[in-house]
């Protein structure tokens, strides 16, 4: 493929990947029963129990739907037991560095009580699959309710007591003036000025991280804490037209590397300058934005010298399409390639593969998650931390 604007995205592929979900002996139930959940036995062989628990009375079943199950080998996987005084309990055997986001579905029965849970029919991400026929339940009743989201990080990960704070948007970054034709955008920096400029970070999909991930708060803990340099960021929103401006050449992509990186460097973040060395620029960004972070290195090597791409949506393009445009600008940039076990990394290593054949510094890293905001963002942290050392 010759010239970016021959660059066309492909619609997106309609497989749907089981996984194999291990359950383990369920312990007792505690009397008083622990409201705390979950609770986390580690095992031999890198392996882990953990025991799910909710209080849900009048239930019909409930299931536990983790972030790359959503469609188990056995319908019923995922589902938990029925326990005394309308308690329900699951306890699954998992990788001792699983990291996920999960909640719980609760199925009523629907309106005669009688139905089948469905997400035994469509999985666990969207039980209730609205617009698909369903002859058993052609209404939706009794699909599923989802409650709140809740993140989950094995002790086999390490500390990471910076990530307390995961989910607080009470640190919300500052606006960074943008014109109407321009993408919204935020910025941190810690509030001690230093004296000399800091390394830039910019995170794409900047609205998830300014609104609803709070990680302004986790980048300042880790900032504090010693994990992460003090760096300045800035968050850049995709907008209502995601698939548009994200994992597209140009974009949000161009508009990084043409205007917002030289932009802060000559007109600085609240006083504080910004390191014009393009080592020192990273741009990182987690599904279509882990594909655009790969198109703004590829593209403008002399504004950022490293990206940090995680789960990037590589099936927008050919097989390979990326490997000569990144290859080319090898000697000038460093790539990290992050994606979910459970999502299917085999893409993001043989990009990989065929990078390091071309002499780029460029590393891959499977993680035990899906395609999950739950280790986006602290293995964004990390990446960035080893980057900048």
């Amino acid at each position: 493929m010759t010239g970016w604007d021959g660059w066309t995205p492909l619609p997106r592929p309609g497989a749907r990947t089981t996984v194999e979900v291990l359950r383990a002996p369920e312990p007792p139930l505690p009397a008083p029963p622990d409201r705390r959940s979950p609770d986390v036995v580690l095992r031999p062989g890198g392996r882990a129990h953990v025991t799910f628990r909710l209080h849900a009375p009048g239930a019909q079943a409930v299931a536990l739907a983790a972030s790359g199950w959503w469609q188990p080998q056995r319908p019923e996987a995922c589902d938990l037991s029925p326990r005394p005084d309308g308690w329900w309990q699951g306890t699954f055997d998992v990788p001792d560095d699983w990291e996920a986001s999960y909640r719980f579905l609760v199925h009523d029965g629907g309106h005669d009580g009688r139905q089948e849970p469905g997400w035994w029919t469509h999985g666990l991400r969207d039980p209730g699959a609205p617009g698909r026929a369903d002859p058993l339940n052609p209404h939706g009743h009794g699909a599923g309710r989802g409650l709140a989201s809740s993140a989950l990080w094995l002790p086999g990960t390490g500390e990471r007591p910076w990530l307390a704070g995961f989910g607080d948007t009470s640190a919300v970054p500052r606006r960074l003036p943008t014109s109407d034709d321009e993408p919204r955008a935020w910025w941190w920096a810690p509030e001690r000025p230093v004296g000399d400029p800091l390394p830039l970070l910019v995170l794409l999909d900047g609205e998830a991280h300014a609104e609803r991930l709070g990680t302004a708060r986790v980048l300042a803990d880790a900032v504090a804490s010693g994990v992460l340099p003090p760096v300045a960021v800035v968050l850049v929103a995709s907008g209502p037209d995601r698939a548009g401006v994200l994992g597209v050449p140009g974009g949000v992509a161009r508009w990084v590397g043409e205007v917002l990186v030289p932009r802060v460097r000559r007109e600085r973040l609240g006083g504080r300058r910004v390191d014009a060395d393009p080592r020192r620029t990273v741009v990182a960004g987690s599904s279509f934005g882990g594909l655009s972070a790969l198109f703004a290195v590829a593209r403008f090597p002399e504004a950022l010298g490293a990206a940090v791409a995680q789960s990037p949506s590589l099936w927008r393009y050919p097989a390979g399409a990326l490997v000569e445009p990144l290859a080319r600008v090898a000697p000038r940039v460093r790539l990290r390639l992050q994606a979910g076990r459970y999502e299917g990394p085999a893409a993001s290593e043989e990009l990989a593969r065929a990078l390091v054949l071309r002499g780029a510094d460029v590393s891959s890293q499977v993680v035990t998650g899906g395609h999950d905001w739950a280790w986006w963002v602290p293995r964004t942290v990390e990446a960035v931390a080893d980057l900048l050392a």
